[in-house]
């Protein structure tokens, strides 16, 4: 080979070293750092509360680091199920990320509608930090069927708040069953009413009282419908046994409870009018504020009475539909990181088992307590299919049936039993 063809060569082989190093960067930049990303722009909807509206208030920062430019836009429930449900069902692409009701993820997966993350979370694994999530949101929250499609997003649950002075008082273990729990309110309630009851709960004919019938009956091994038939199971003695509770409960609780929503049940519990209490444990929240309570420091934590406790919260996933999903993507790592959960623990629990495990987290944010003590008591989760929310309101309105005693449990048992059926009928789960 002539001398300048030997510098011809060398000269193009260092061209292609050059060109193939500028591939490898490229390529690895392409894979999740955001840099290749820059100009971008993505759409962001998110439930207008205080952990959402921080994180809004944090994007900035996001973009800054990335050059995607995040429009997040804050919605009120129905607004925000509604718009996103119509960009799905539309195909419009109109949000890039959406913020979606937990139980929903299968029905969501199943349509078409997410996108499939599973291989961007094995890629960035050490970003995401998957074995960090605590496995029942992993589970609940984020997979389908295997297959990652979100990422837990704003999580909390129901949690047994019990006056420790009162039971200290009083000799009484924490109950470990439905049937415990209402023979140490039937006690308390004997001894110290009418300025103490024995337990407050949700009562009123609304979607919390729903829940706490989800929790009751997971508890004793029973449940709406079977997850694989779709055959309604309510009308069994689980499910008479669950109206059974709620009928007693009734008998050792403040006068009114049948009406109590959400805030009156609180307060009742933070007033010191009920040694227990079924609340969300965000409750510590307003149970710990000398302004508001007078239980401050006399309370403690558990997950439910028979160990299954309803889980709530949203999840954050790419919408299918979206044209920048890689950047839709470095959004949520954001967003959802162990950095991320640690700036925001002031505003919600955290899903990260490292943060929850964490006696000084435990100590300084107690809803984390509450919260991982009922995770670990077991999942009872909202009905994960089309119509979830009316399955828990049918079972709201005839729970308090039963409570006023306008219905017995048999009746009620059977009566939802055959609404459970007619609305799966109707979703397509099954046949007539």
């Amino acid at each position: 080979m002539k001398k300048r063809d030997i510098m011809s060569f060398a000269v193009l082989l260092i061209l292609l070293l050059m060109a193939g190093m500028l591939f490898v960067a490229g390529g690895s930049r392409d894979k999740g750092s955001g840099e290749s990303l820059a100009g971008a722009s993505i759409n962001v909807a998110l439930i207008d509360e205080p952990r959402e509206q921080a994180l809004k208030d944090l994007t900035p920062e996001f973009e800054a680091e990335t050059g995607i430019e995040a429009e997040v836009e804050l919605l009120g429930f129905e607004p925000l199920v509604t718009k996103e449900l119509t960009a799905s069902q539309g195909r419009t692409g109109e949000y890039d990320v959406m913020q979606i009701v937990y139980f929903e993820v299968p029905v969501y997966a199943e349509a078409g509608w997410l996108y499939d993350l599973t291989d961007w979370v094995k890629r960035d694994e050490a970003e995401v930090q998957p074995d960090d999530i605590h496995p029942v949101l992993r589970d609940a929250h984020a997979t389908f069927k295997g297959r990652w499609y979100g990422m837990p997003m704003h999580v909390n649950s129901h949690a047994f708040f019990y006056r420790k002075d009162i039971f200290d008082e009083m000799g009484l273990n924490p109950p470990s069953s439905w049937e415990e729990c209402i023979s140490h309110a039937e006690k308390i309630t004997k001894k110290y009413a009418p300025d103490l009851y024995g337990i407050t709960f949700m009562g009123a004919p609304d979607i919390q009282l729903g829940g706490e019938i989800s929790s009751i009956i997971s508890g004793l091994g029973g449940y709406f419908y079977d997850v694989d038939t779709f055959k309604p199971t309510f009308d069994s003695p689980e499910g008479v046994k669950t109206f059974e509770i709620l009928q007693d409960l009734v008998k050792w609780a403040p006068p009114g409870v049948t009406g109590y929503a959400l805030d009156a049940n609180y307060n009742a519990f933070a007033q010191g009018q009920a040694a227990m209490c079924v609340a969300w444990t965000t409750g510590v929240f307003l149970f710990n504020d000398p302004s508001k309570s007078k239980i401050v420091d006399k309370w403690e934590v558990m997950s439910m009475p028979g160990g299954y406790t309803l889980q709530g919260g949203w999840s954050i996933a790419v919408s299918e539909f979206s044209k920048n999903k890689e950047a839709a993507w470095e959004w949520i790592k954001w967003a959802s990181s162990l950095e991320m959960e640690e700036r925001l623990l002031g505003n919600m629990e955290s899903p990260r088992l490292s943060q929850l495990e964490d006696p000084e987290i435990q100590e300084k944010y107690p809803n984390n307590k509450a919260f991982y003590r009922a995770l670990e008591g077991g999942p009872a989760h909202w009905p994960q299919i089309r119509g979830s929310l009316e399955i828990l309101s049918k079972a709201a309105q005839i729970g308090n049936e039963v409570e006023i005693g306008a219905k017995t449990p048999e009746q009620a048992a059977k009566e939802l039993n055959d609404q459970v059926r007619e609305l799966l009928i109707n979703q397509g789960y099954l046949e007539e």
